[in-house]
């Protein structure tokens, strides 16, 4: 936050529904976070946001960059960026056979920026 306010941006850390005062509290009362889900989390970011003056700019890394995809998604954000972003529900884990198409491509640098054919690569 330290460094937009040195930018002059207005920075805003926006709360988690019943988040605790003090990390001390948090740490003696987890439950608090428990059973709720993405959409009461981006709902109650959403109530946040909405009483802002502007649109802002997001920024979220793993949970929260799941968070910002999802307000960017409802039109609440001027700018988002999702730094390694939690997967959302109904995406699965890369299969091997994505894996084993993309080796010729992926596994030789000397192919960067080349078109090769699978069967090119196989031989």
């Amino acid at each position: 936050m330290a460094h937009f306010e040195g930018a002059d941006f207005a920075p805003v850390s926006l709360s988690w529904p019943d988040d605790p005062e003090t990390v001390a509290q948090a740490n003696a009362h987890p439950e608090v976070f428990a059973g709720k889900t993405v959409g009461q989390v981006a709902d109650h970011l959403e109530g946040l946001i909405g009483t802002l003056e502007r649109k802002p700019a997001v920024i979220g890394h793993s949970f929260g960059g799941l968070l910002a995809q999802i307000l960017a998604g409802r039109g609440l954000t001027a700018a988002s960026v999702a730094i390694d972003p939690a997967p959302f529900r109904g995406v699965l884990p890369l299969p091997v056979s994505a894996l084993r198409s993309s080796r010729p491509v992926l596994g030789n640098p000397a192919n960067r920026s080349r078109a090769v054919s699978r069967a090119a690569a196989t031989h």
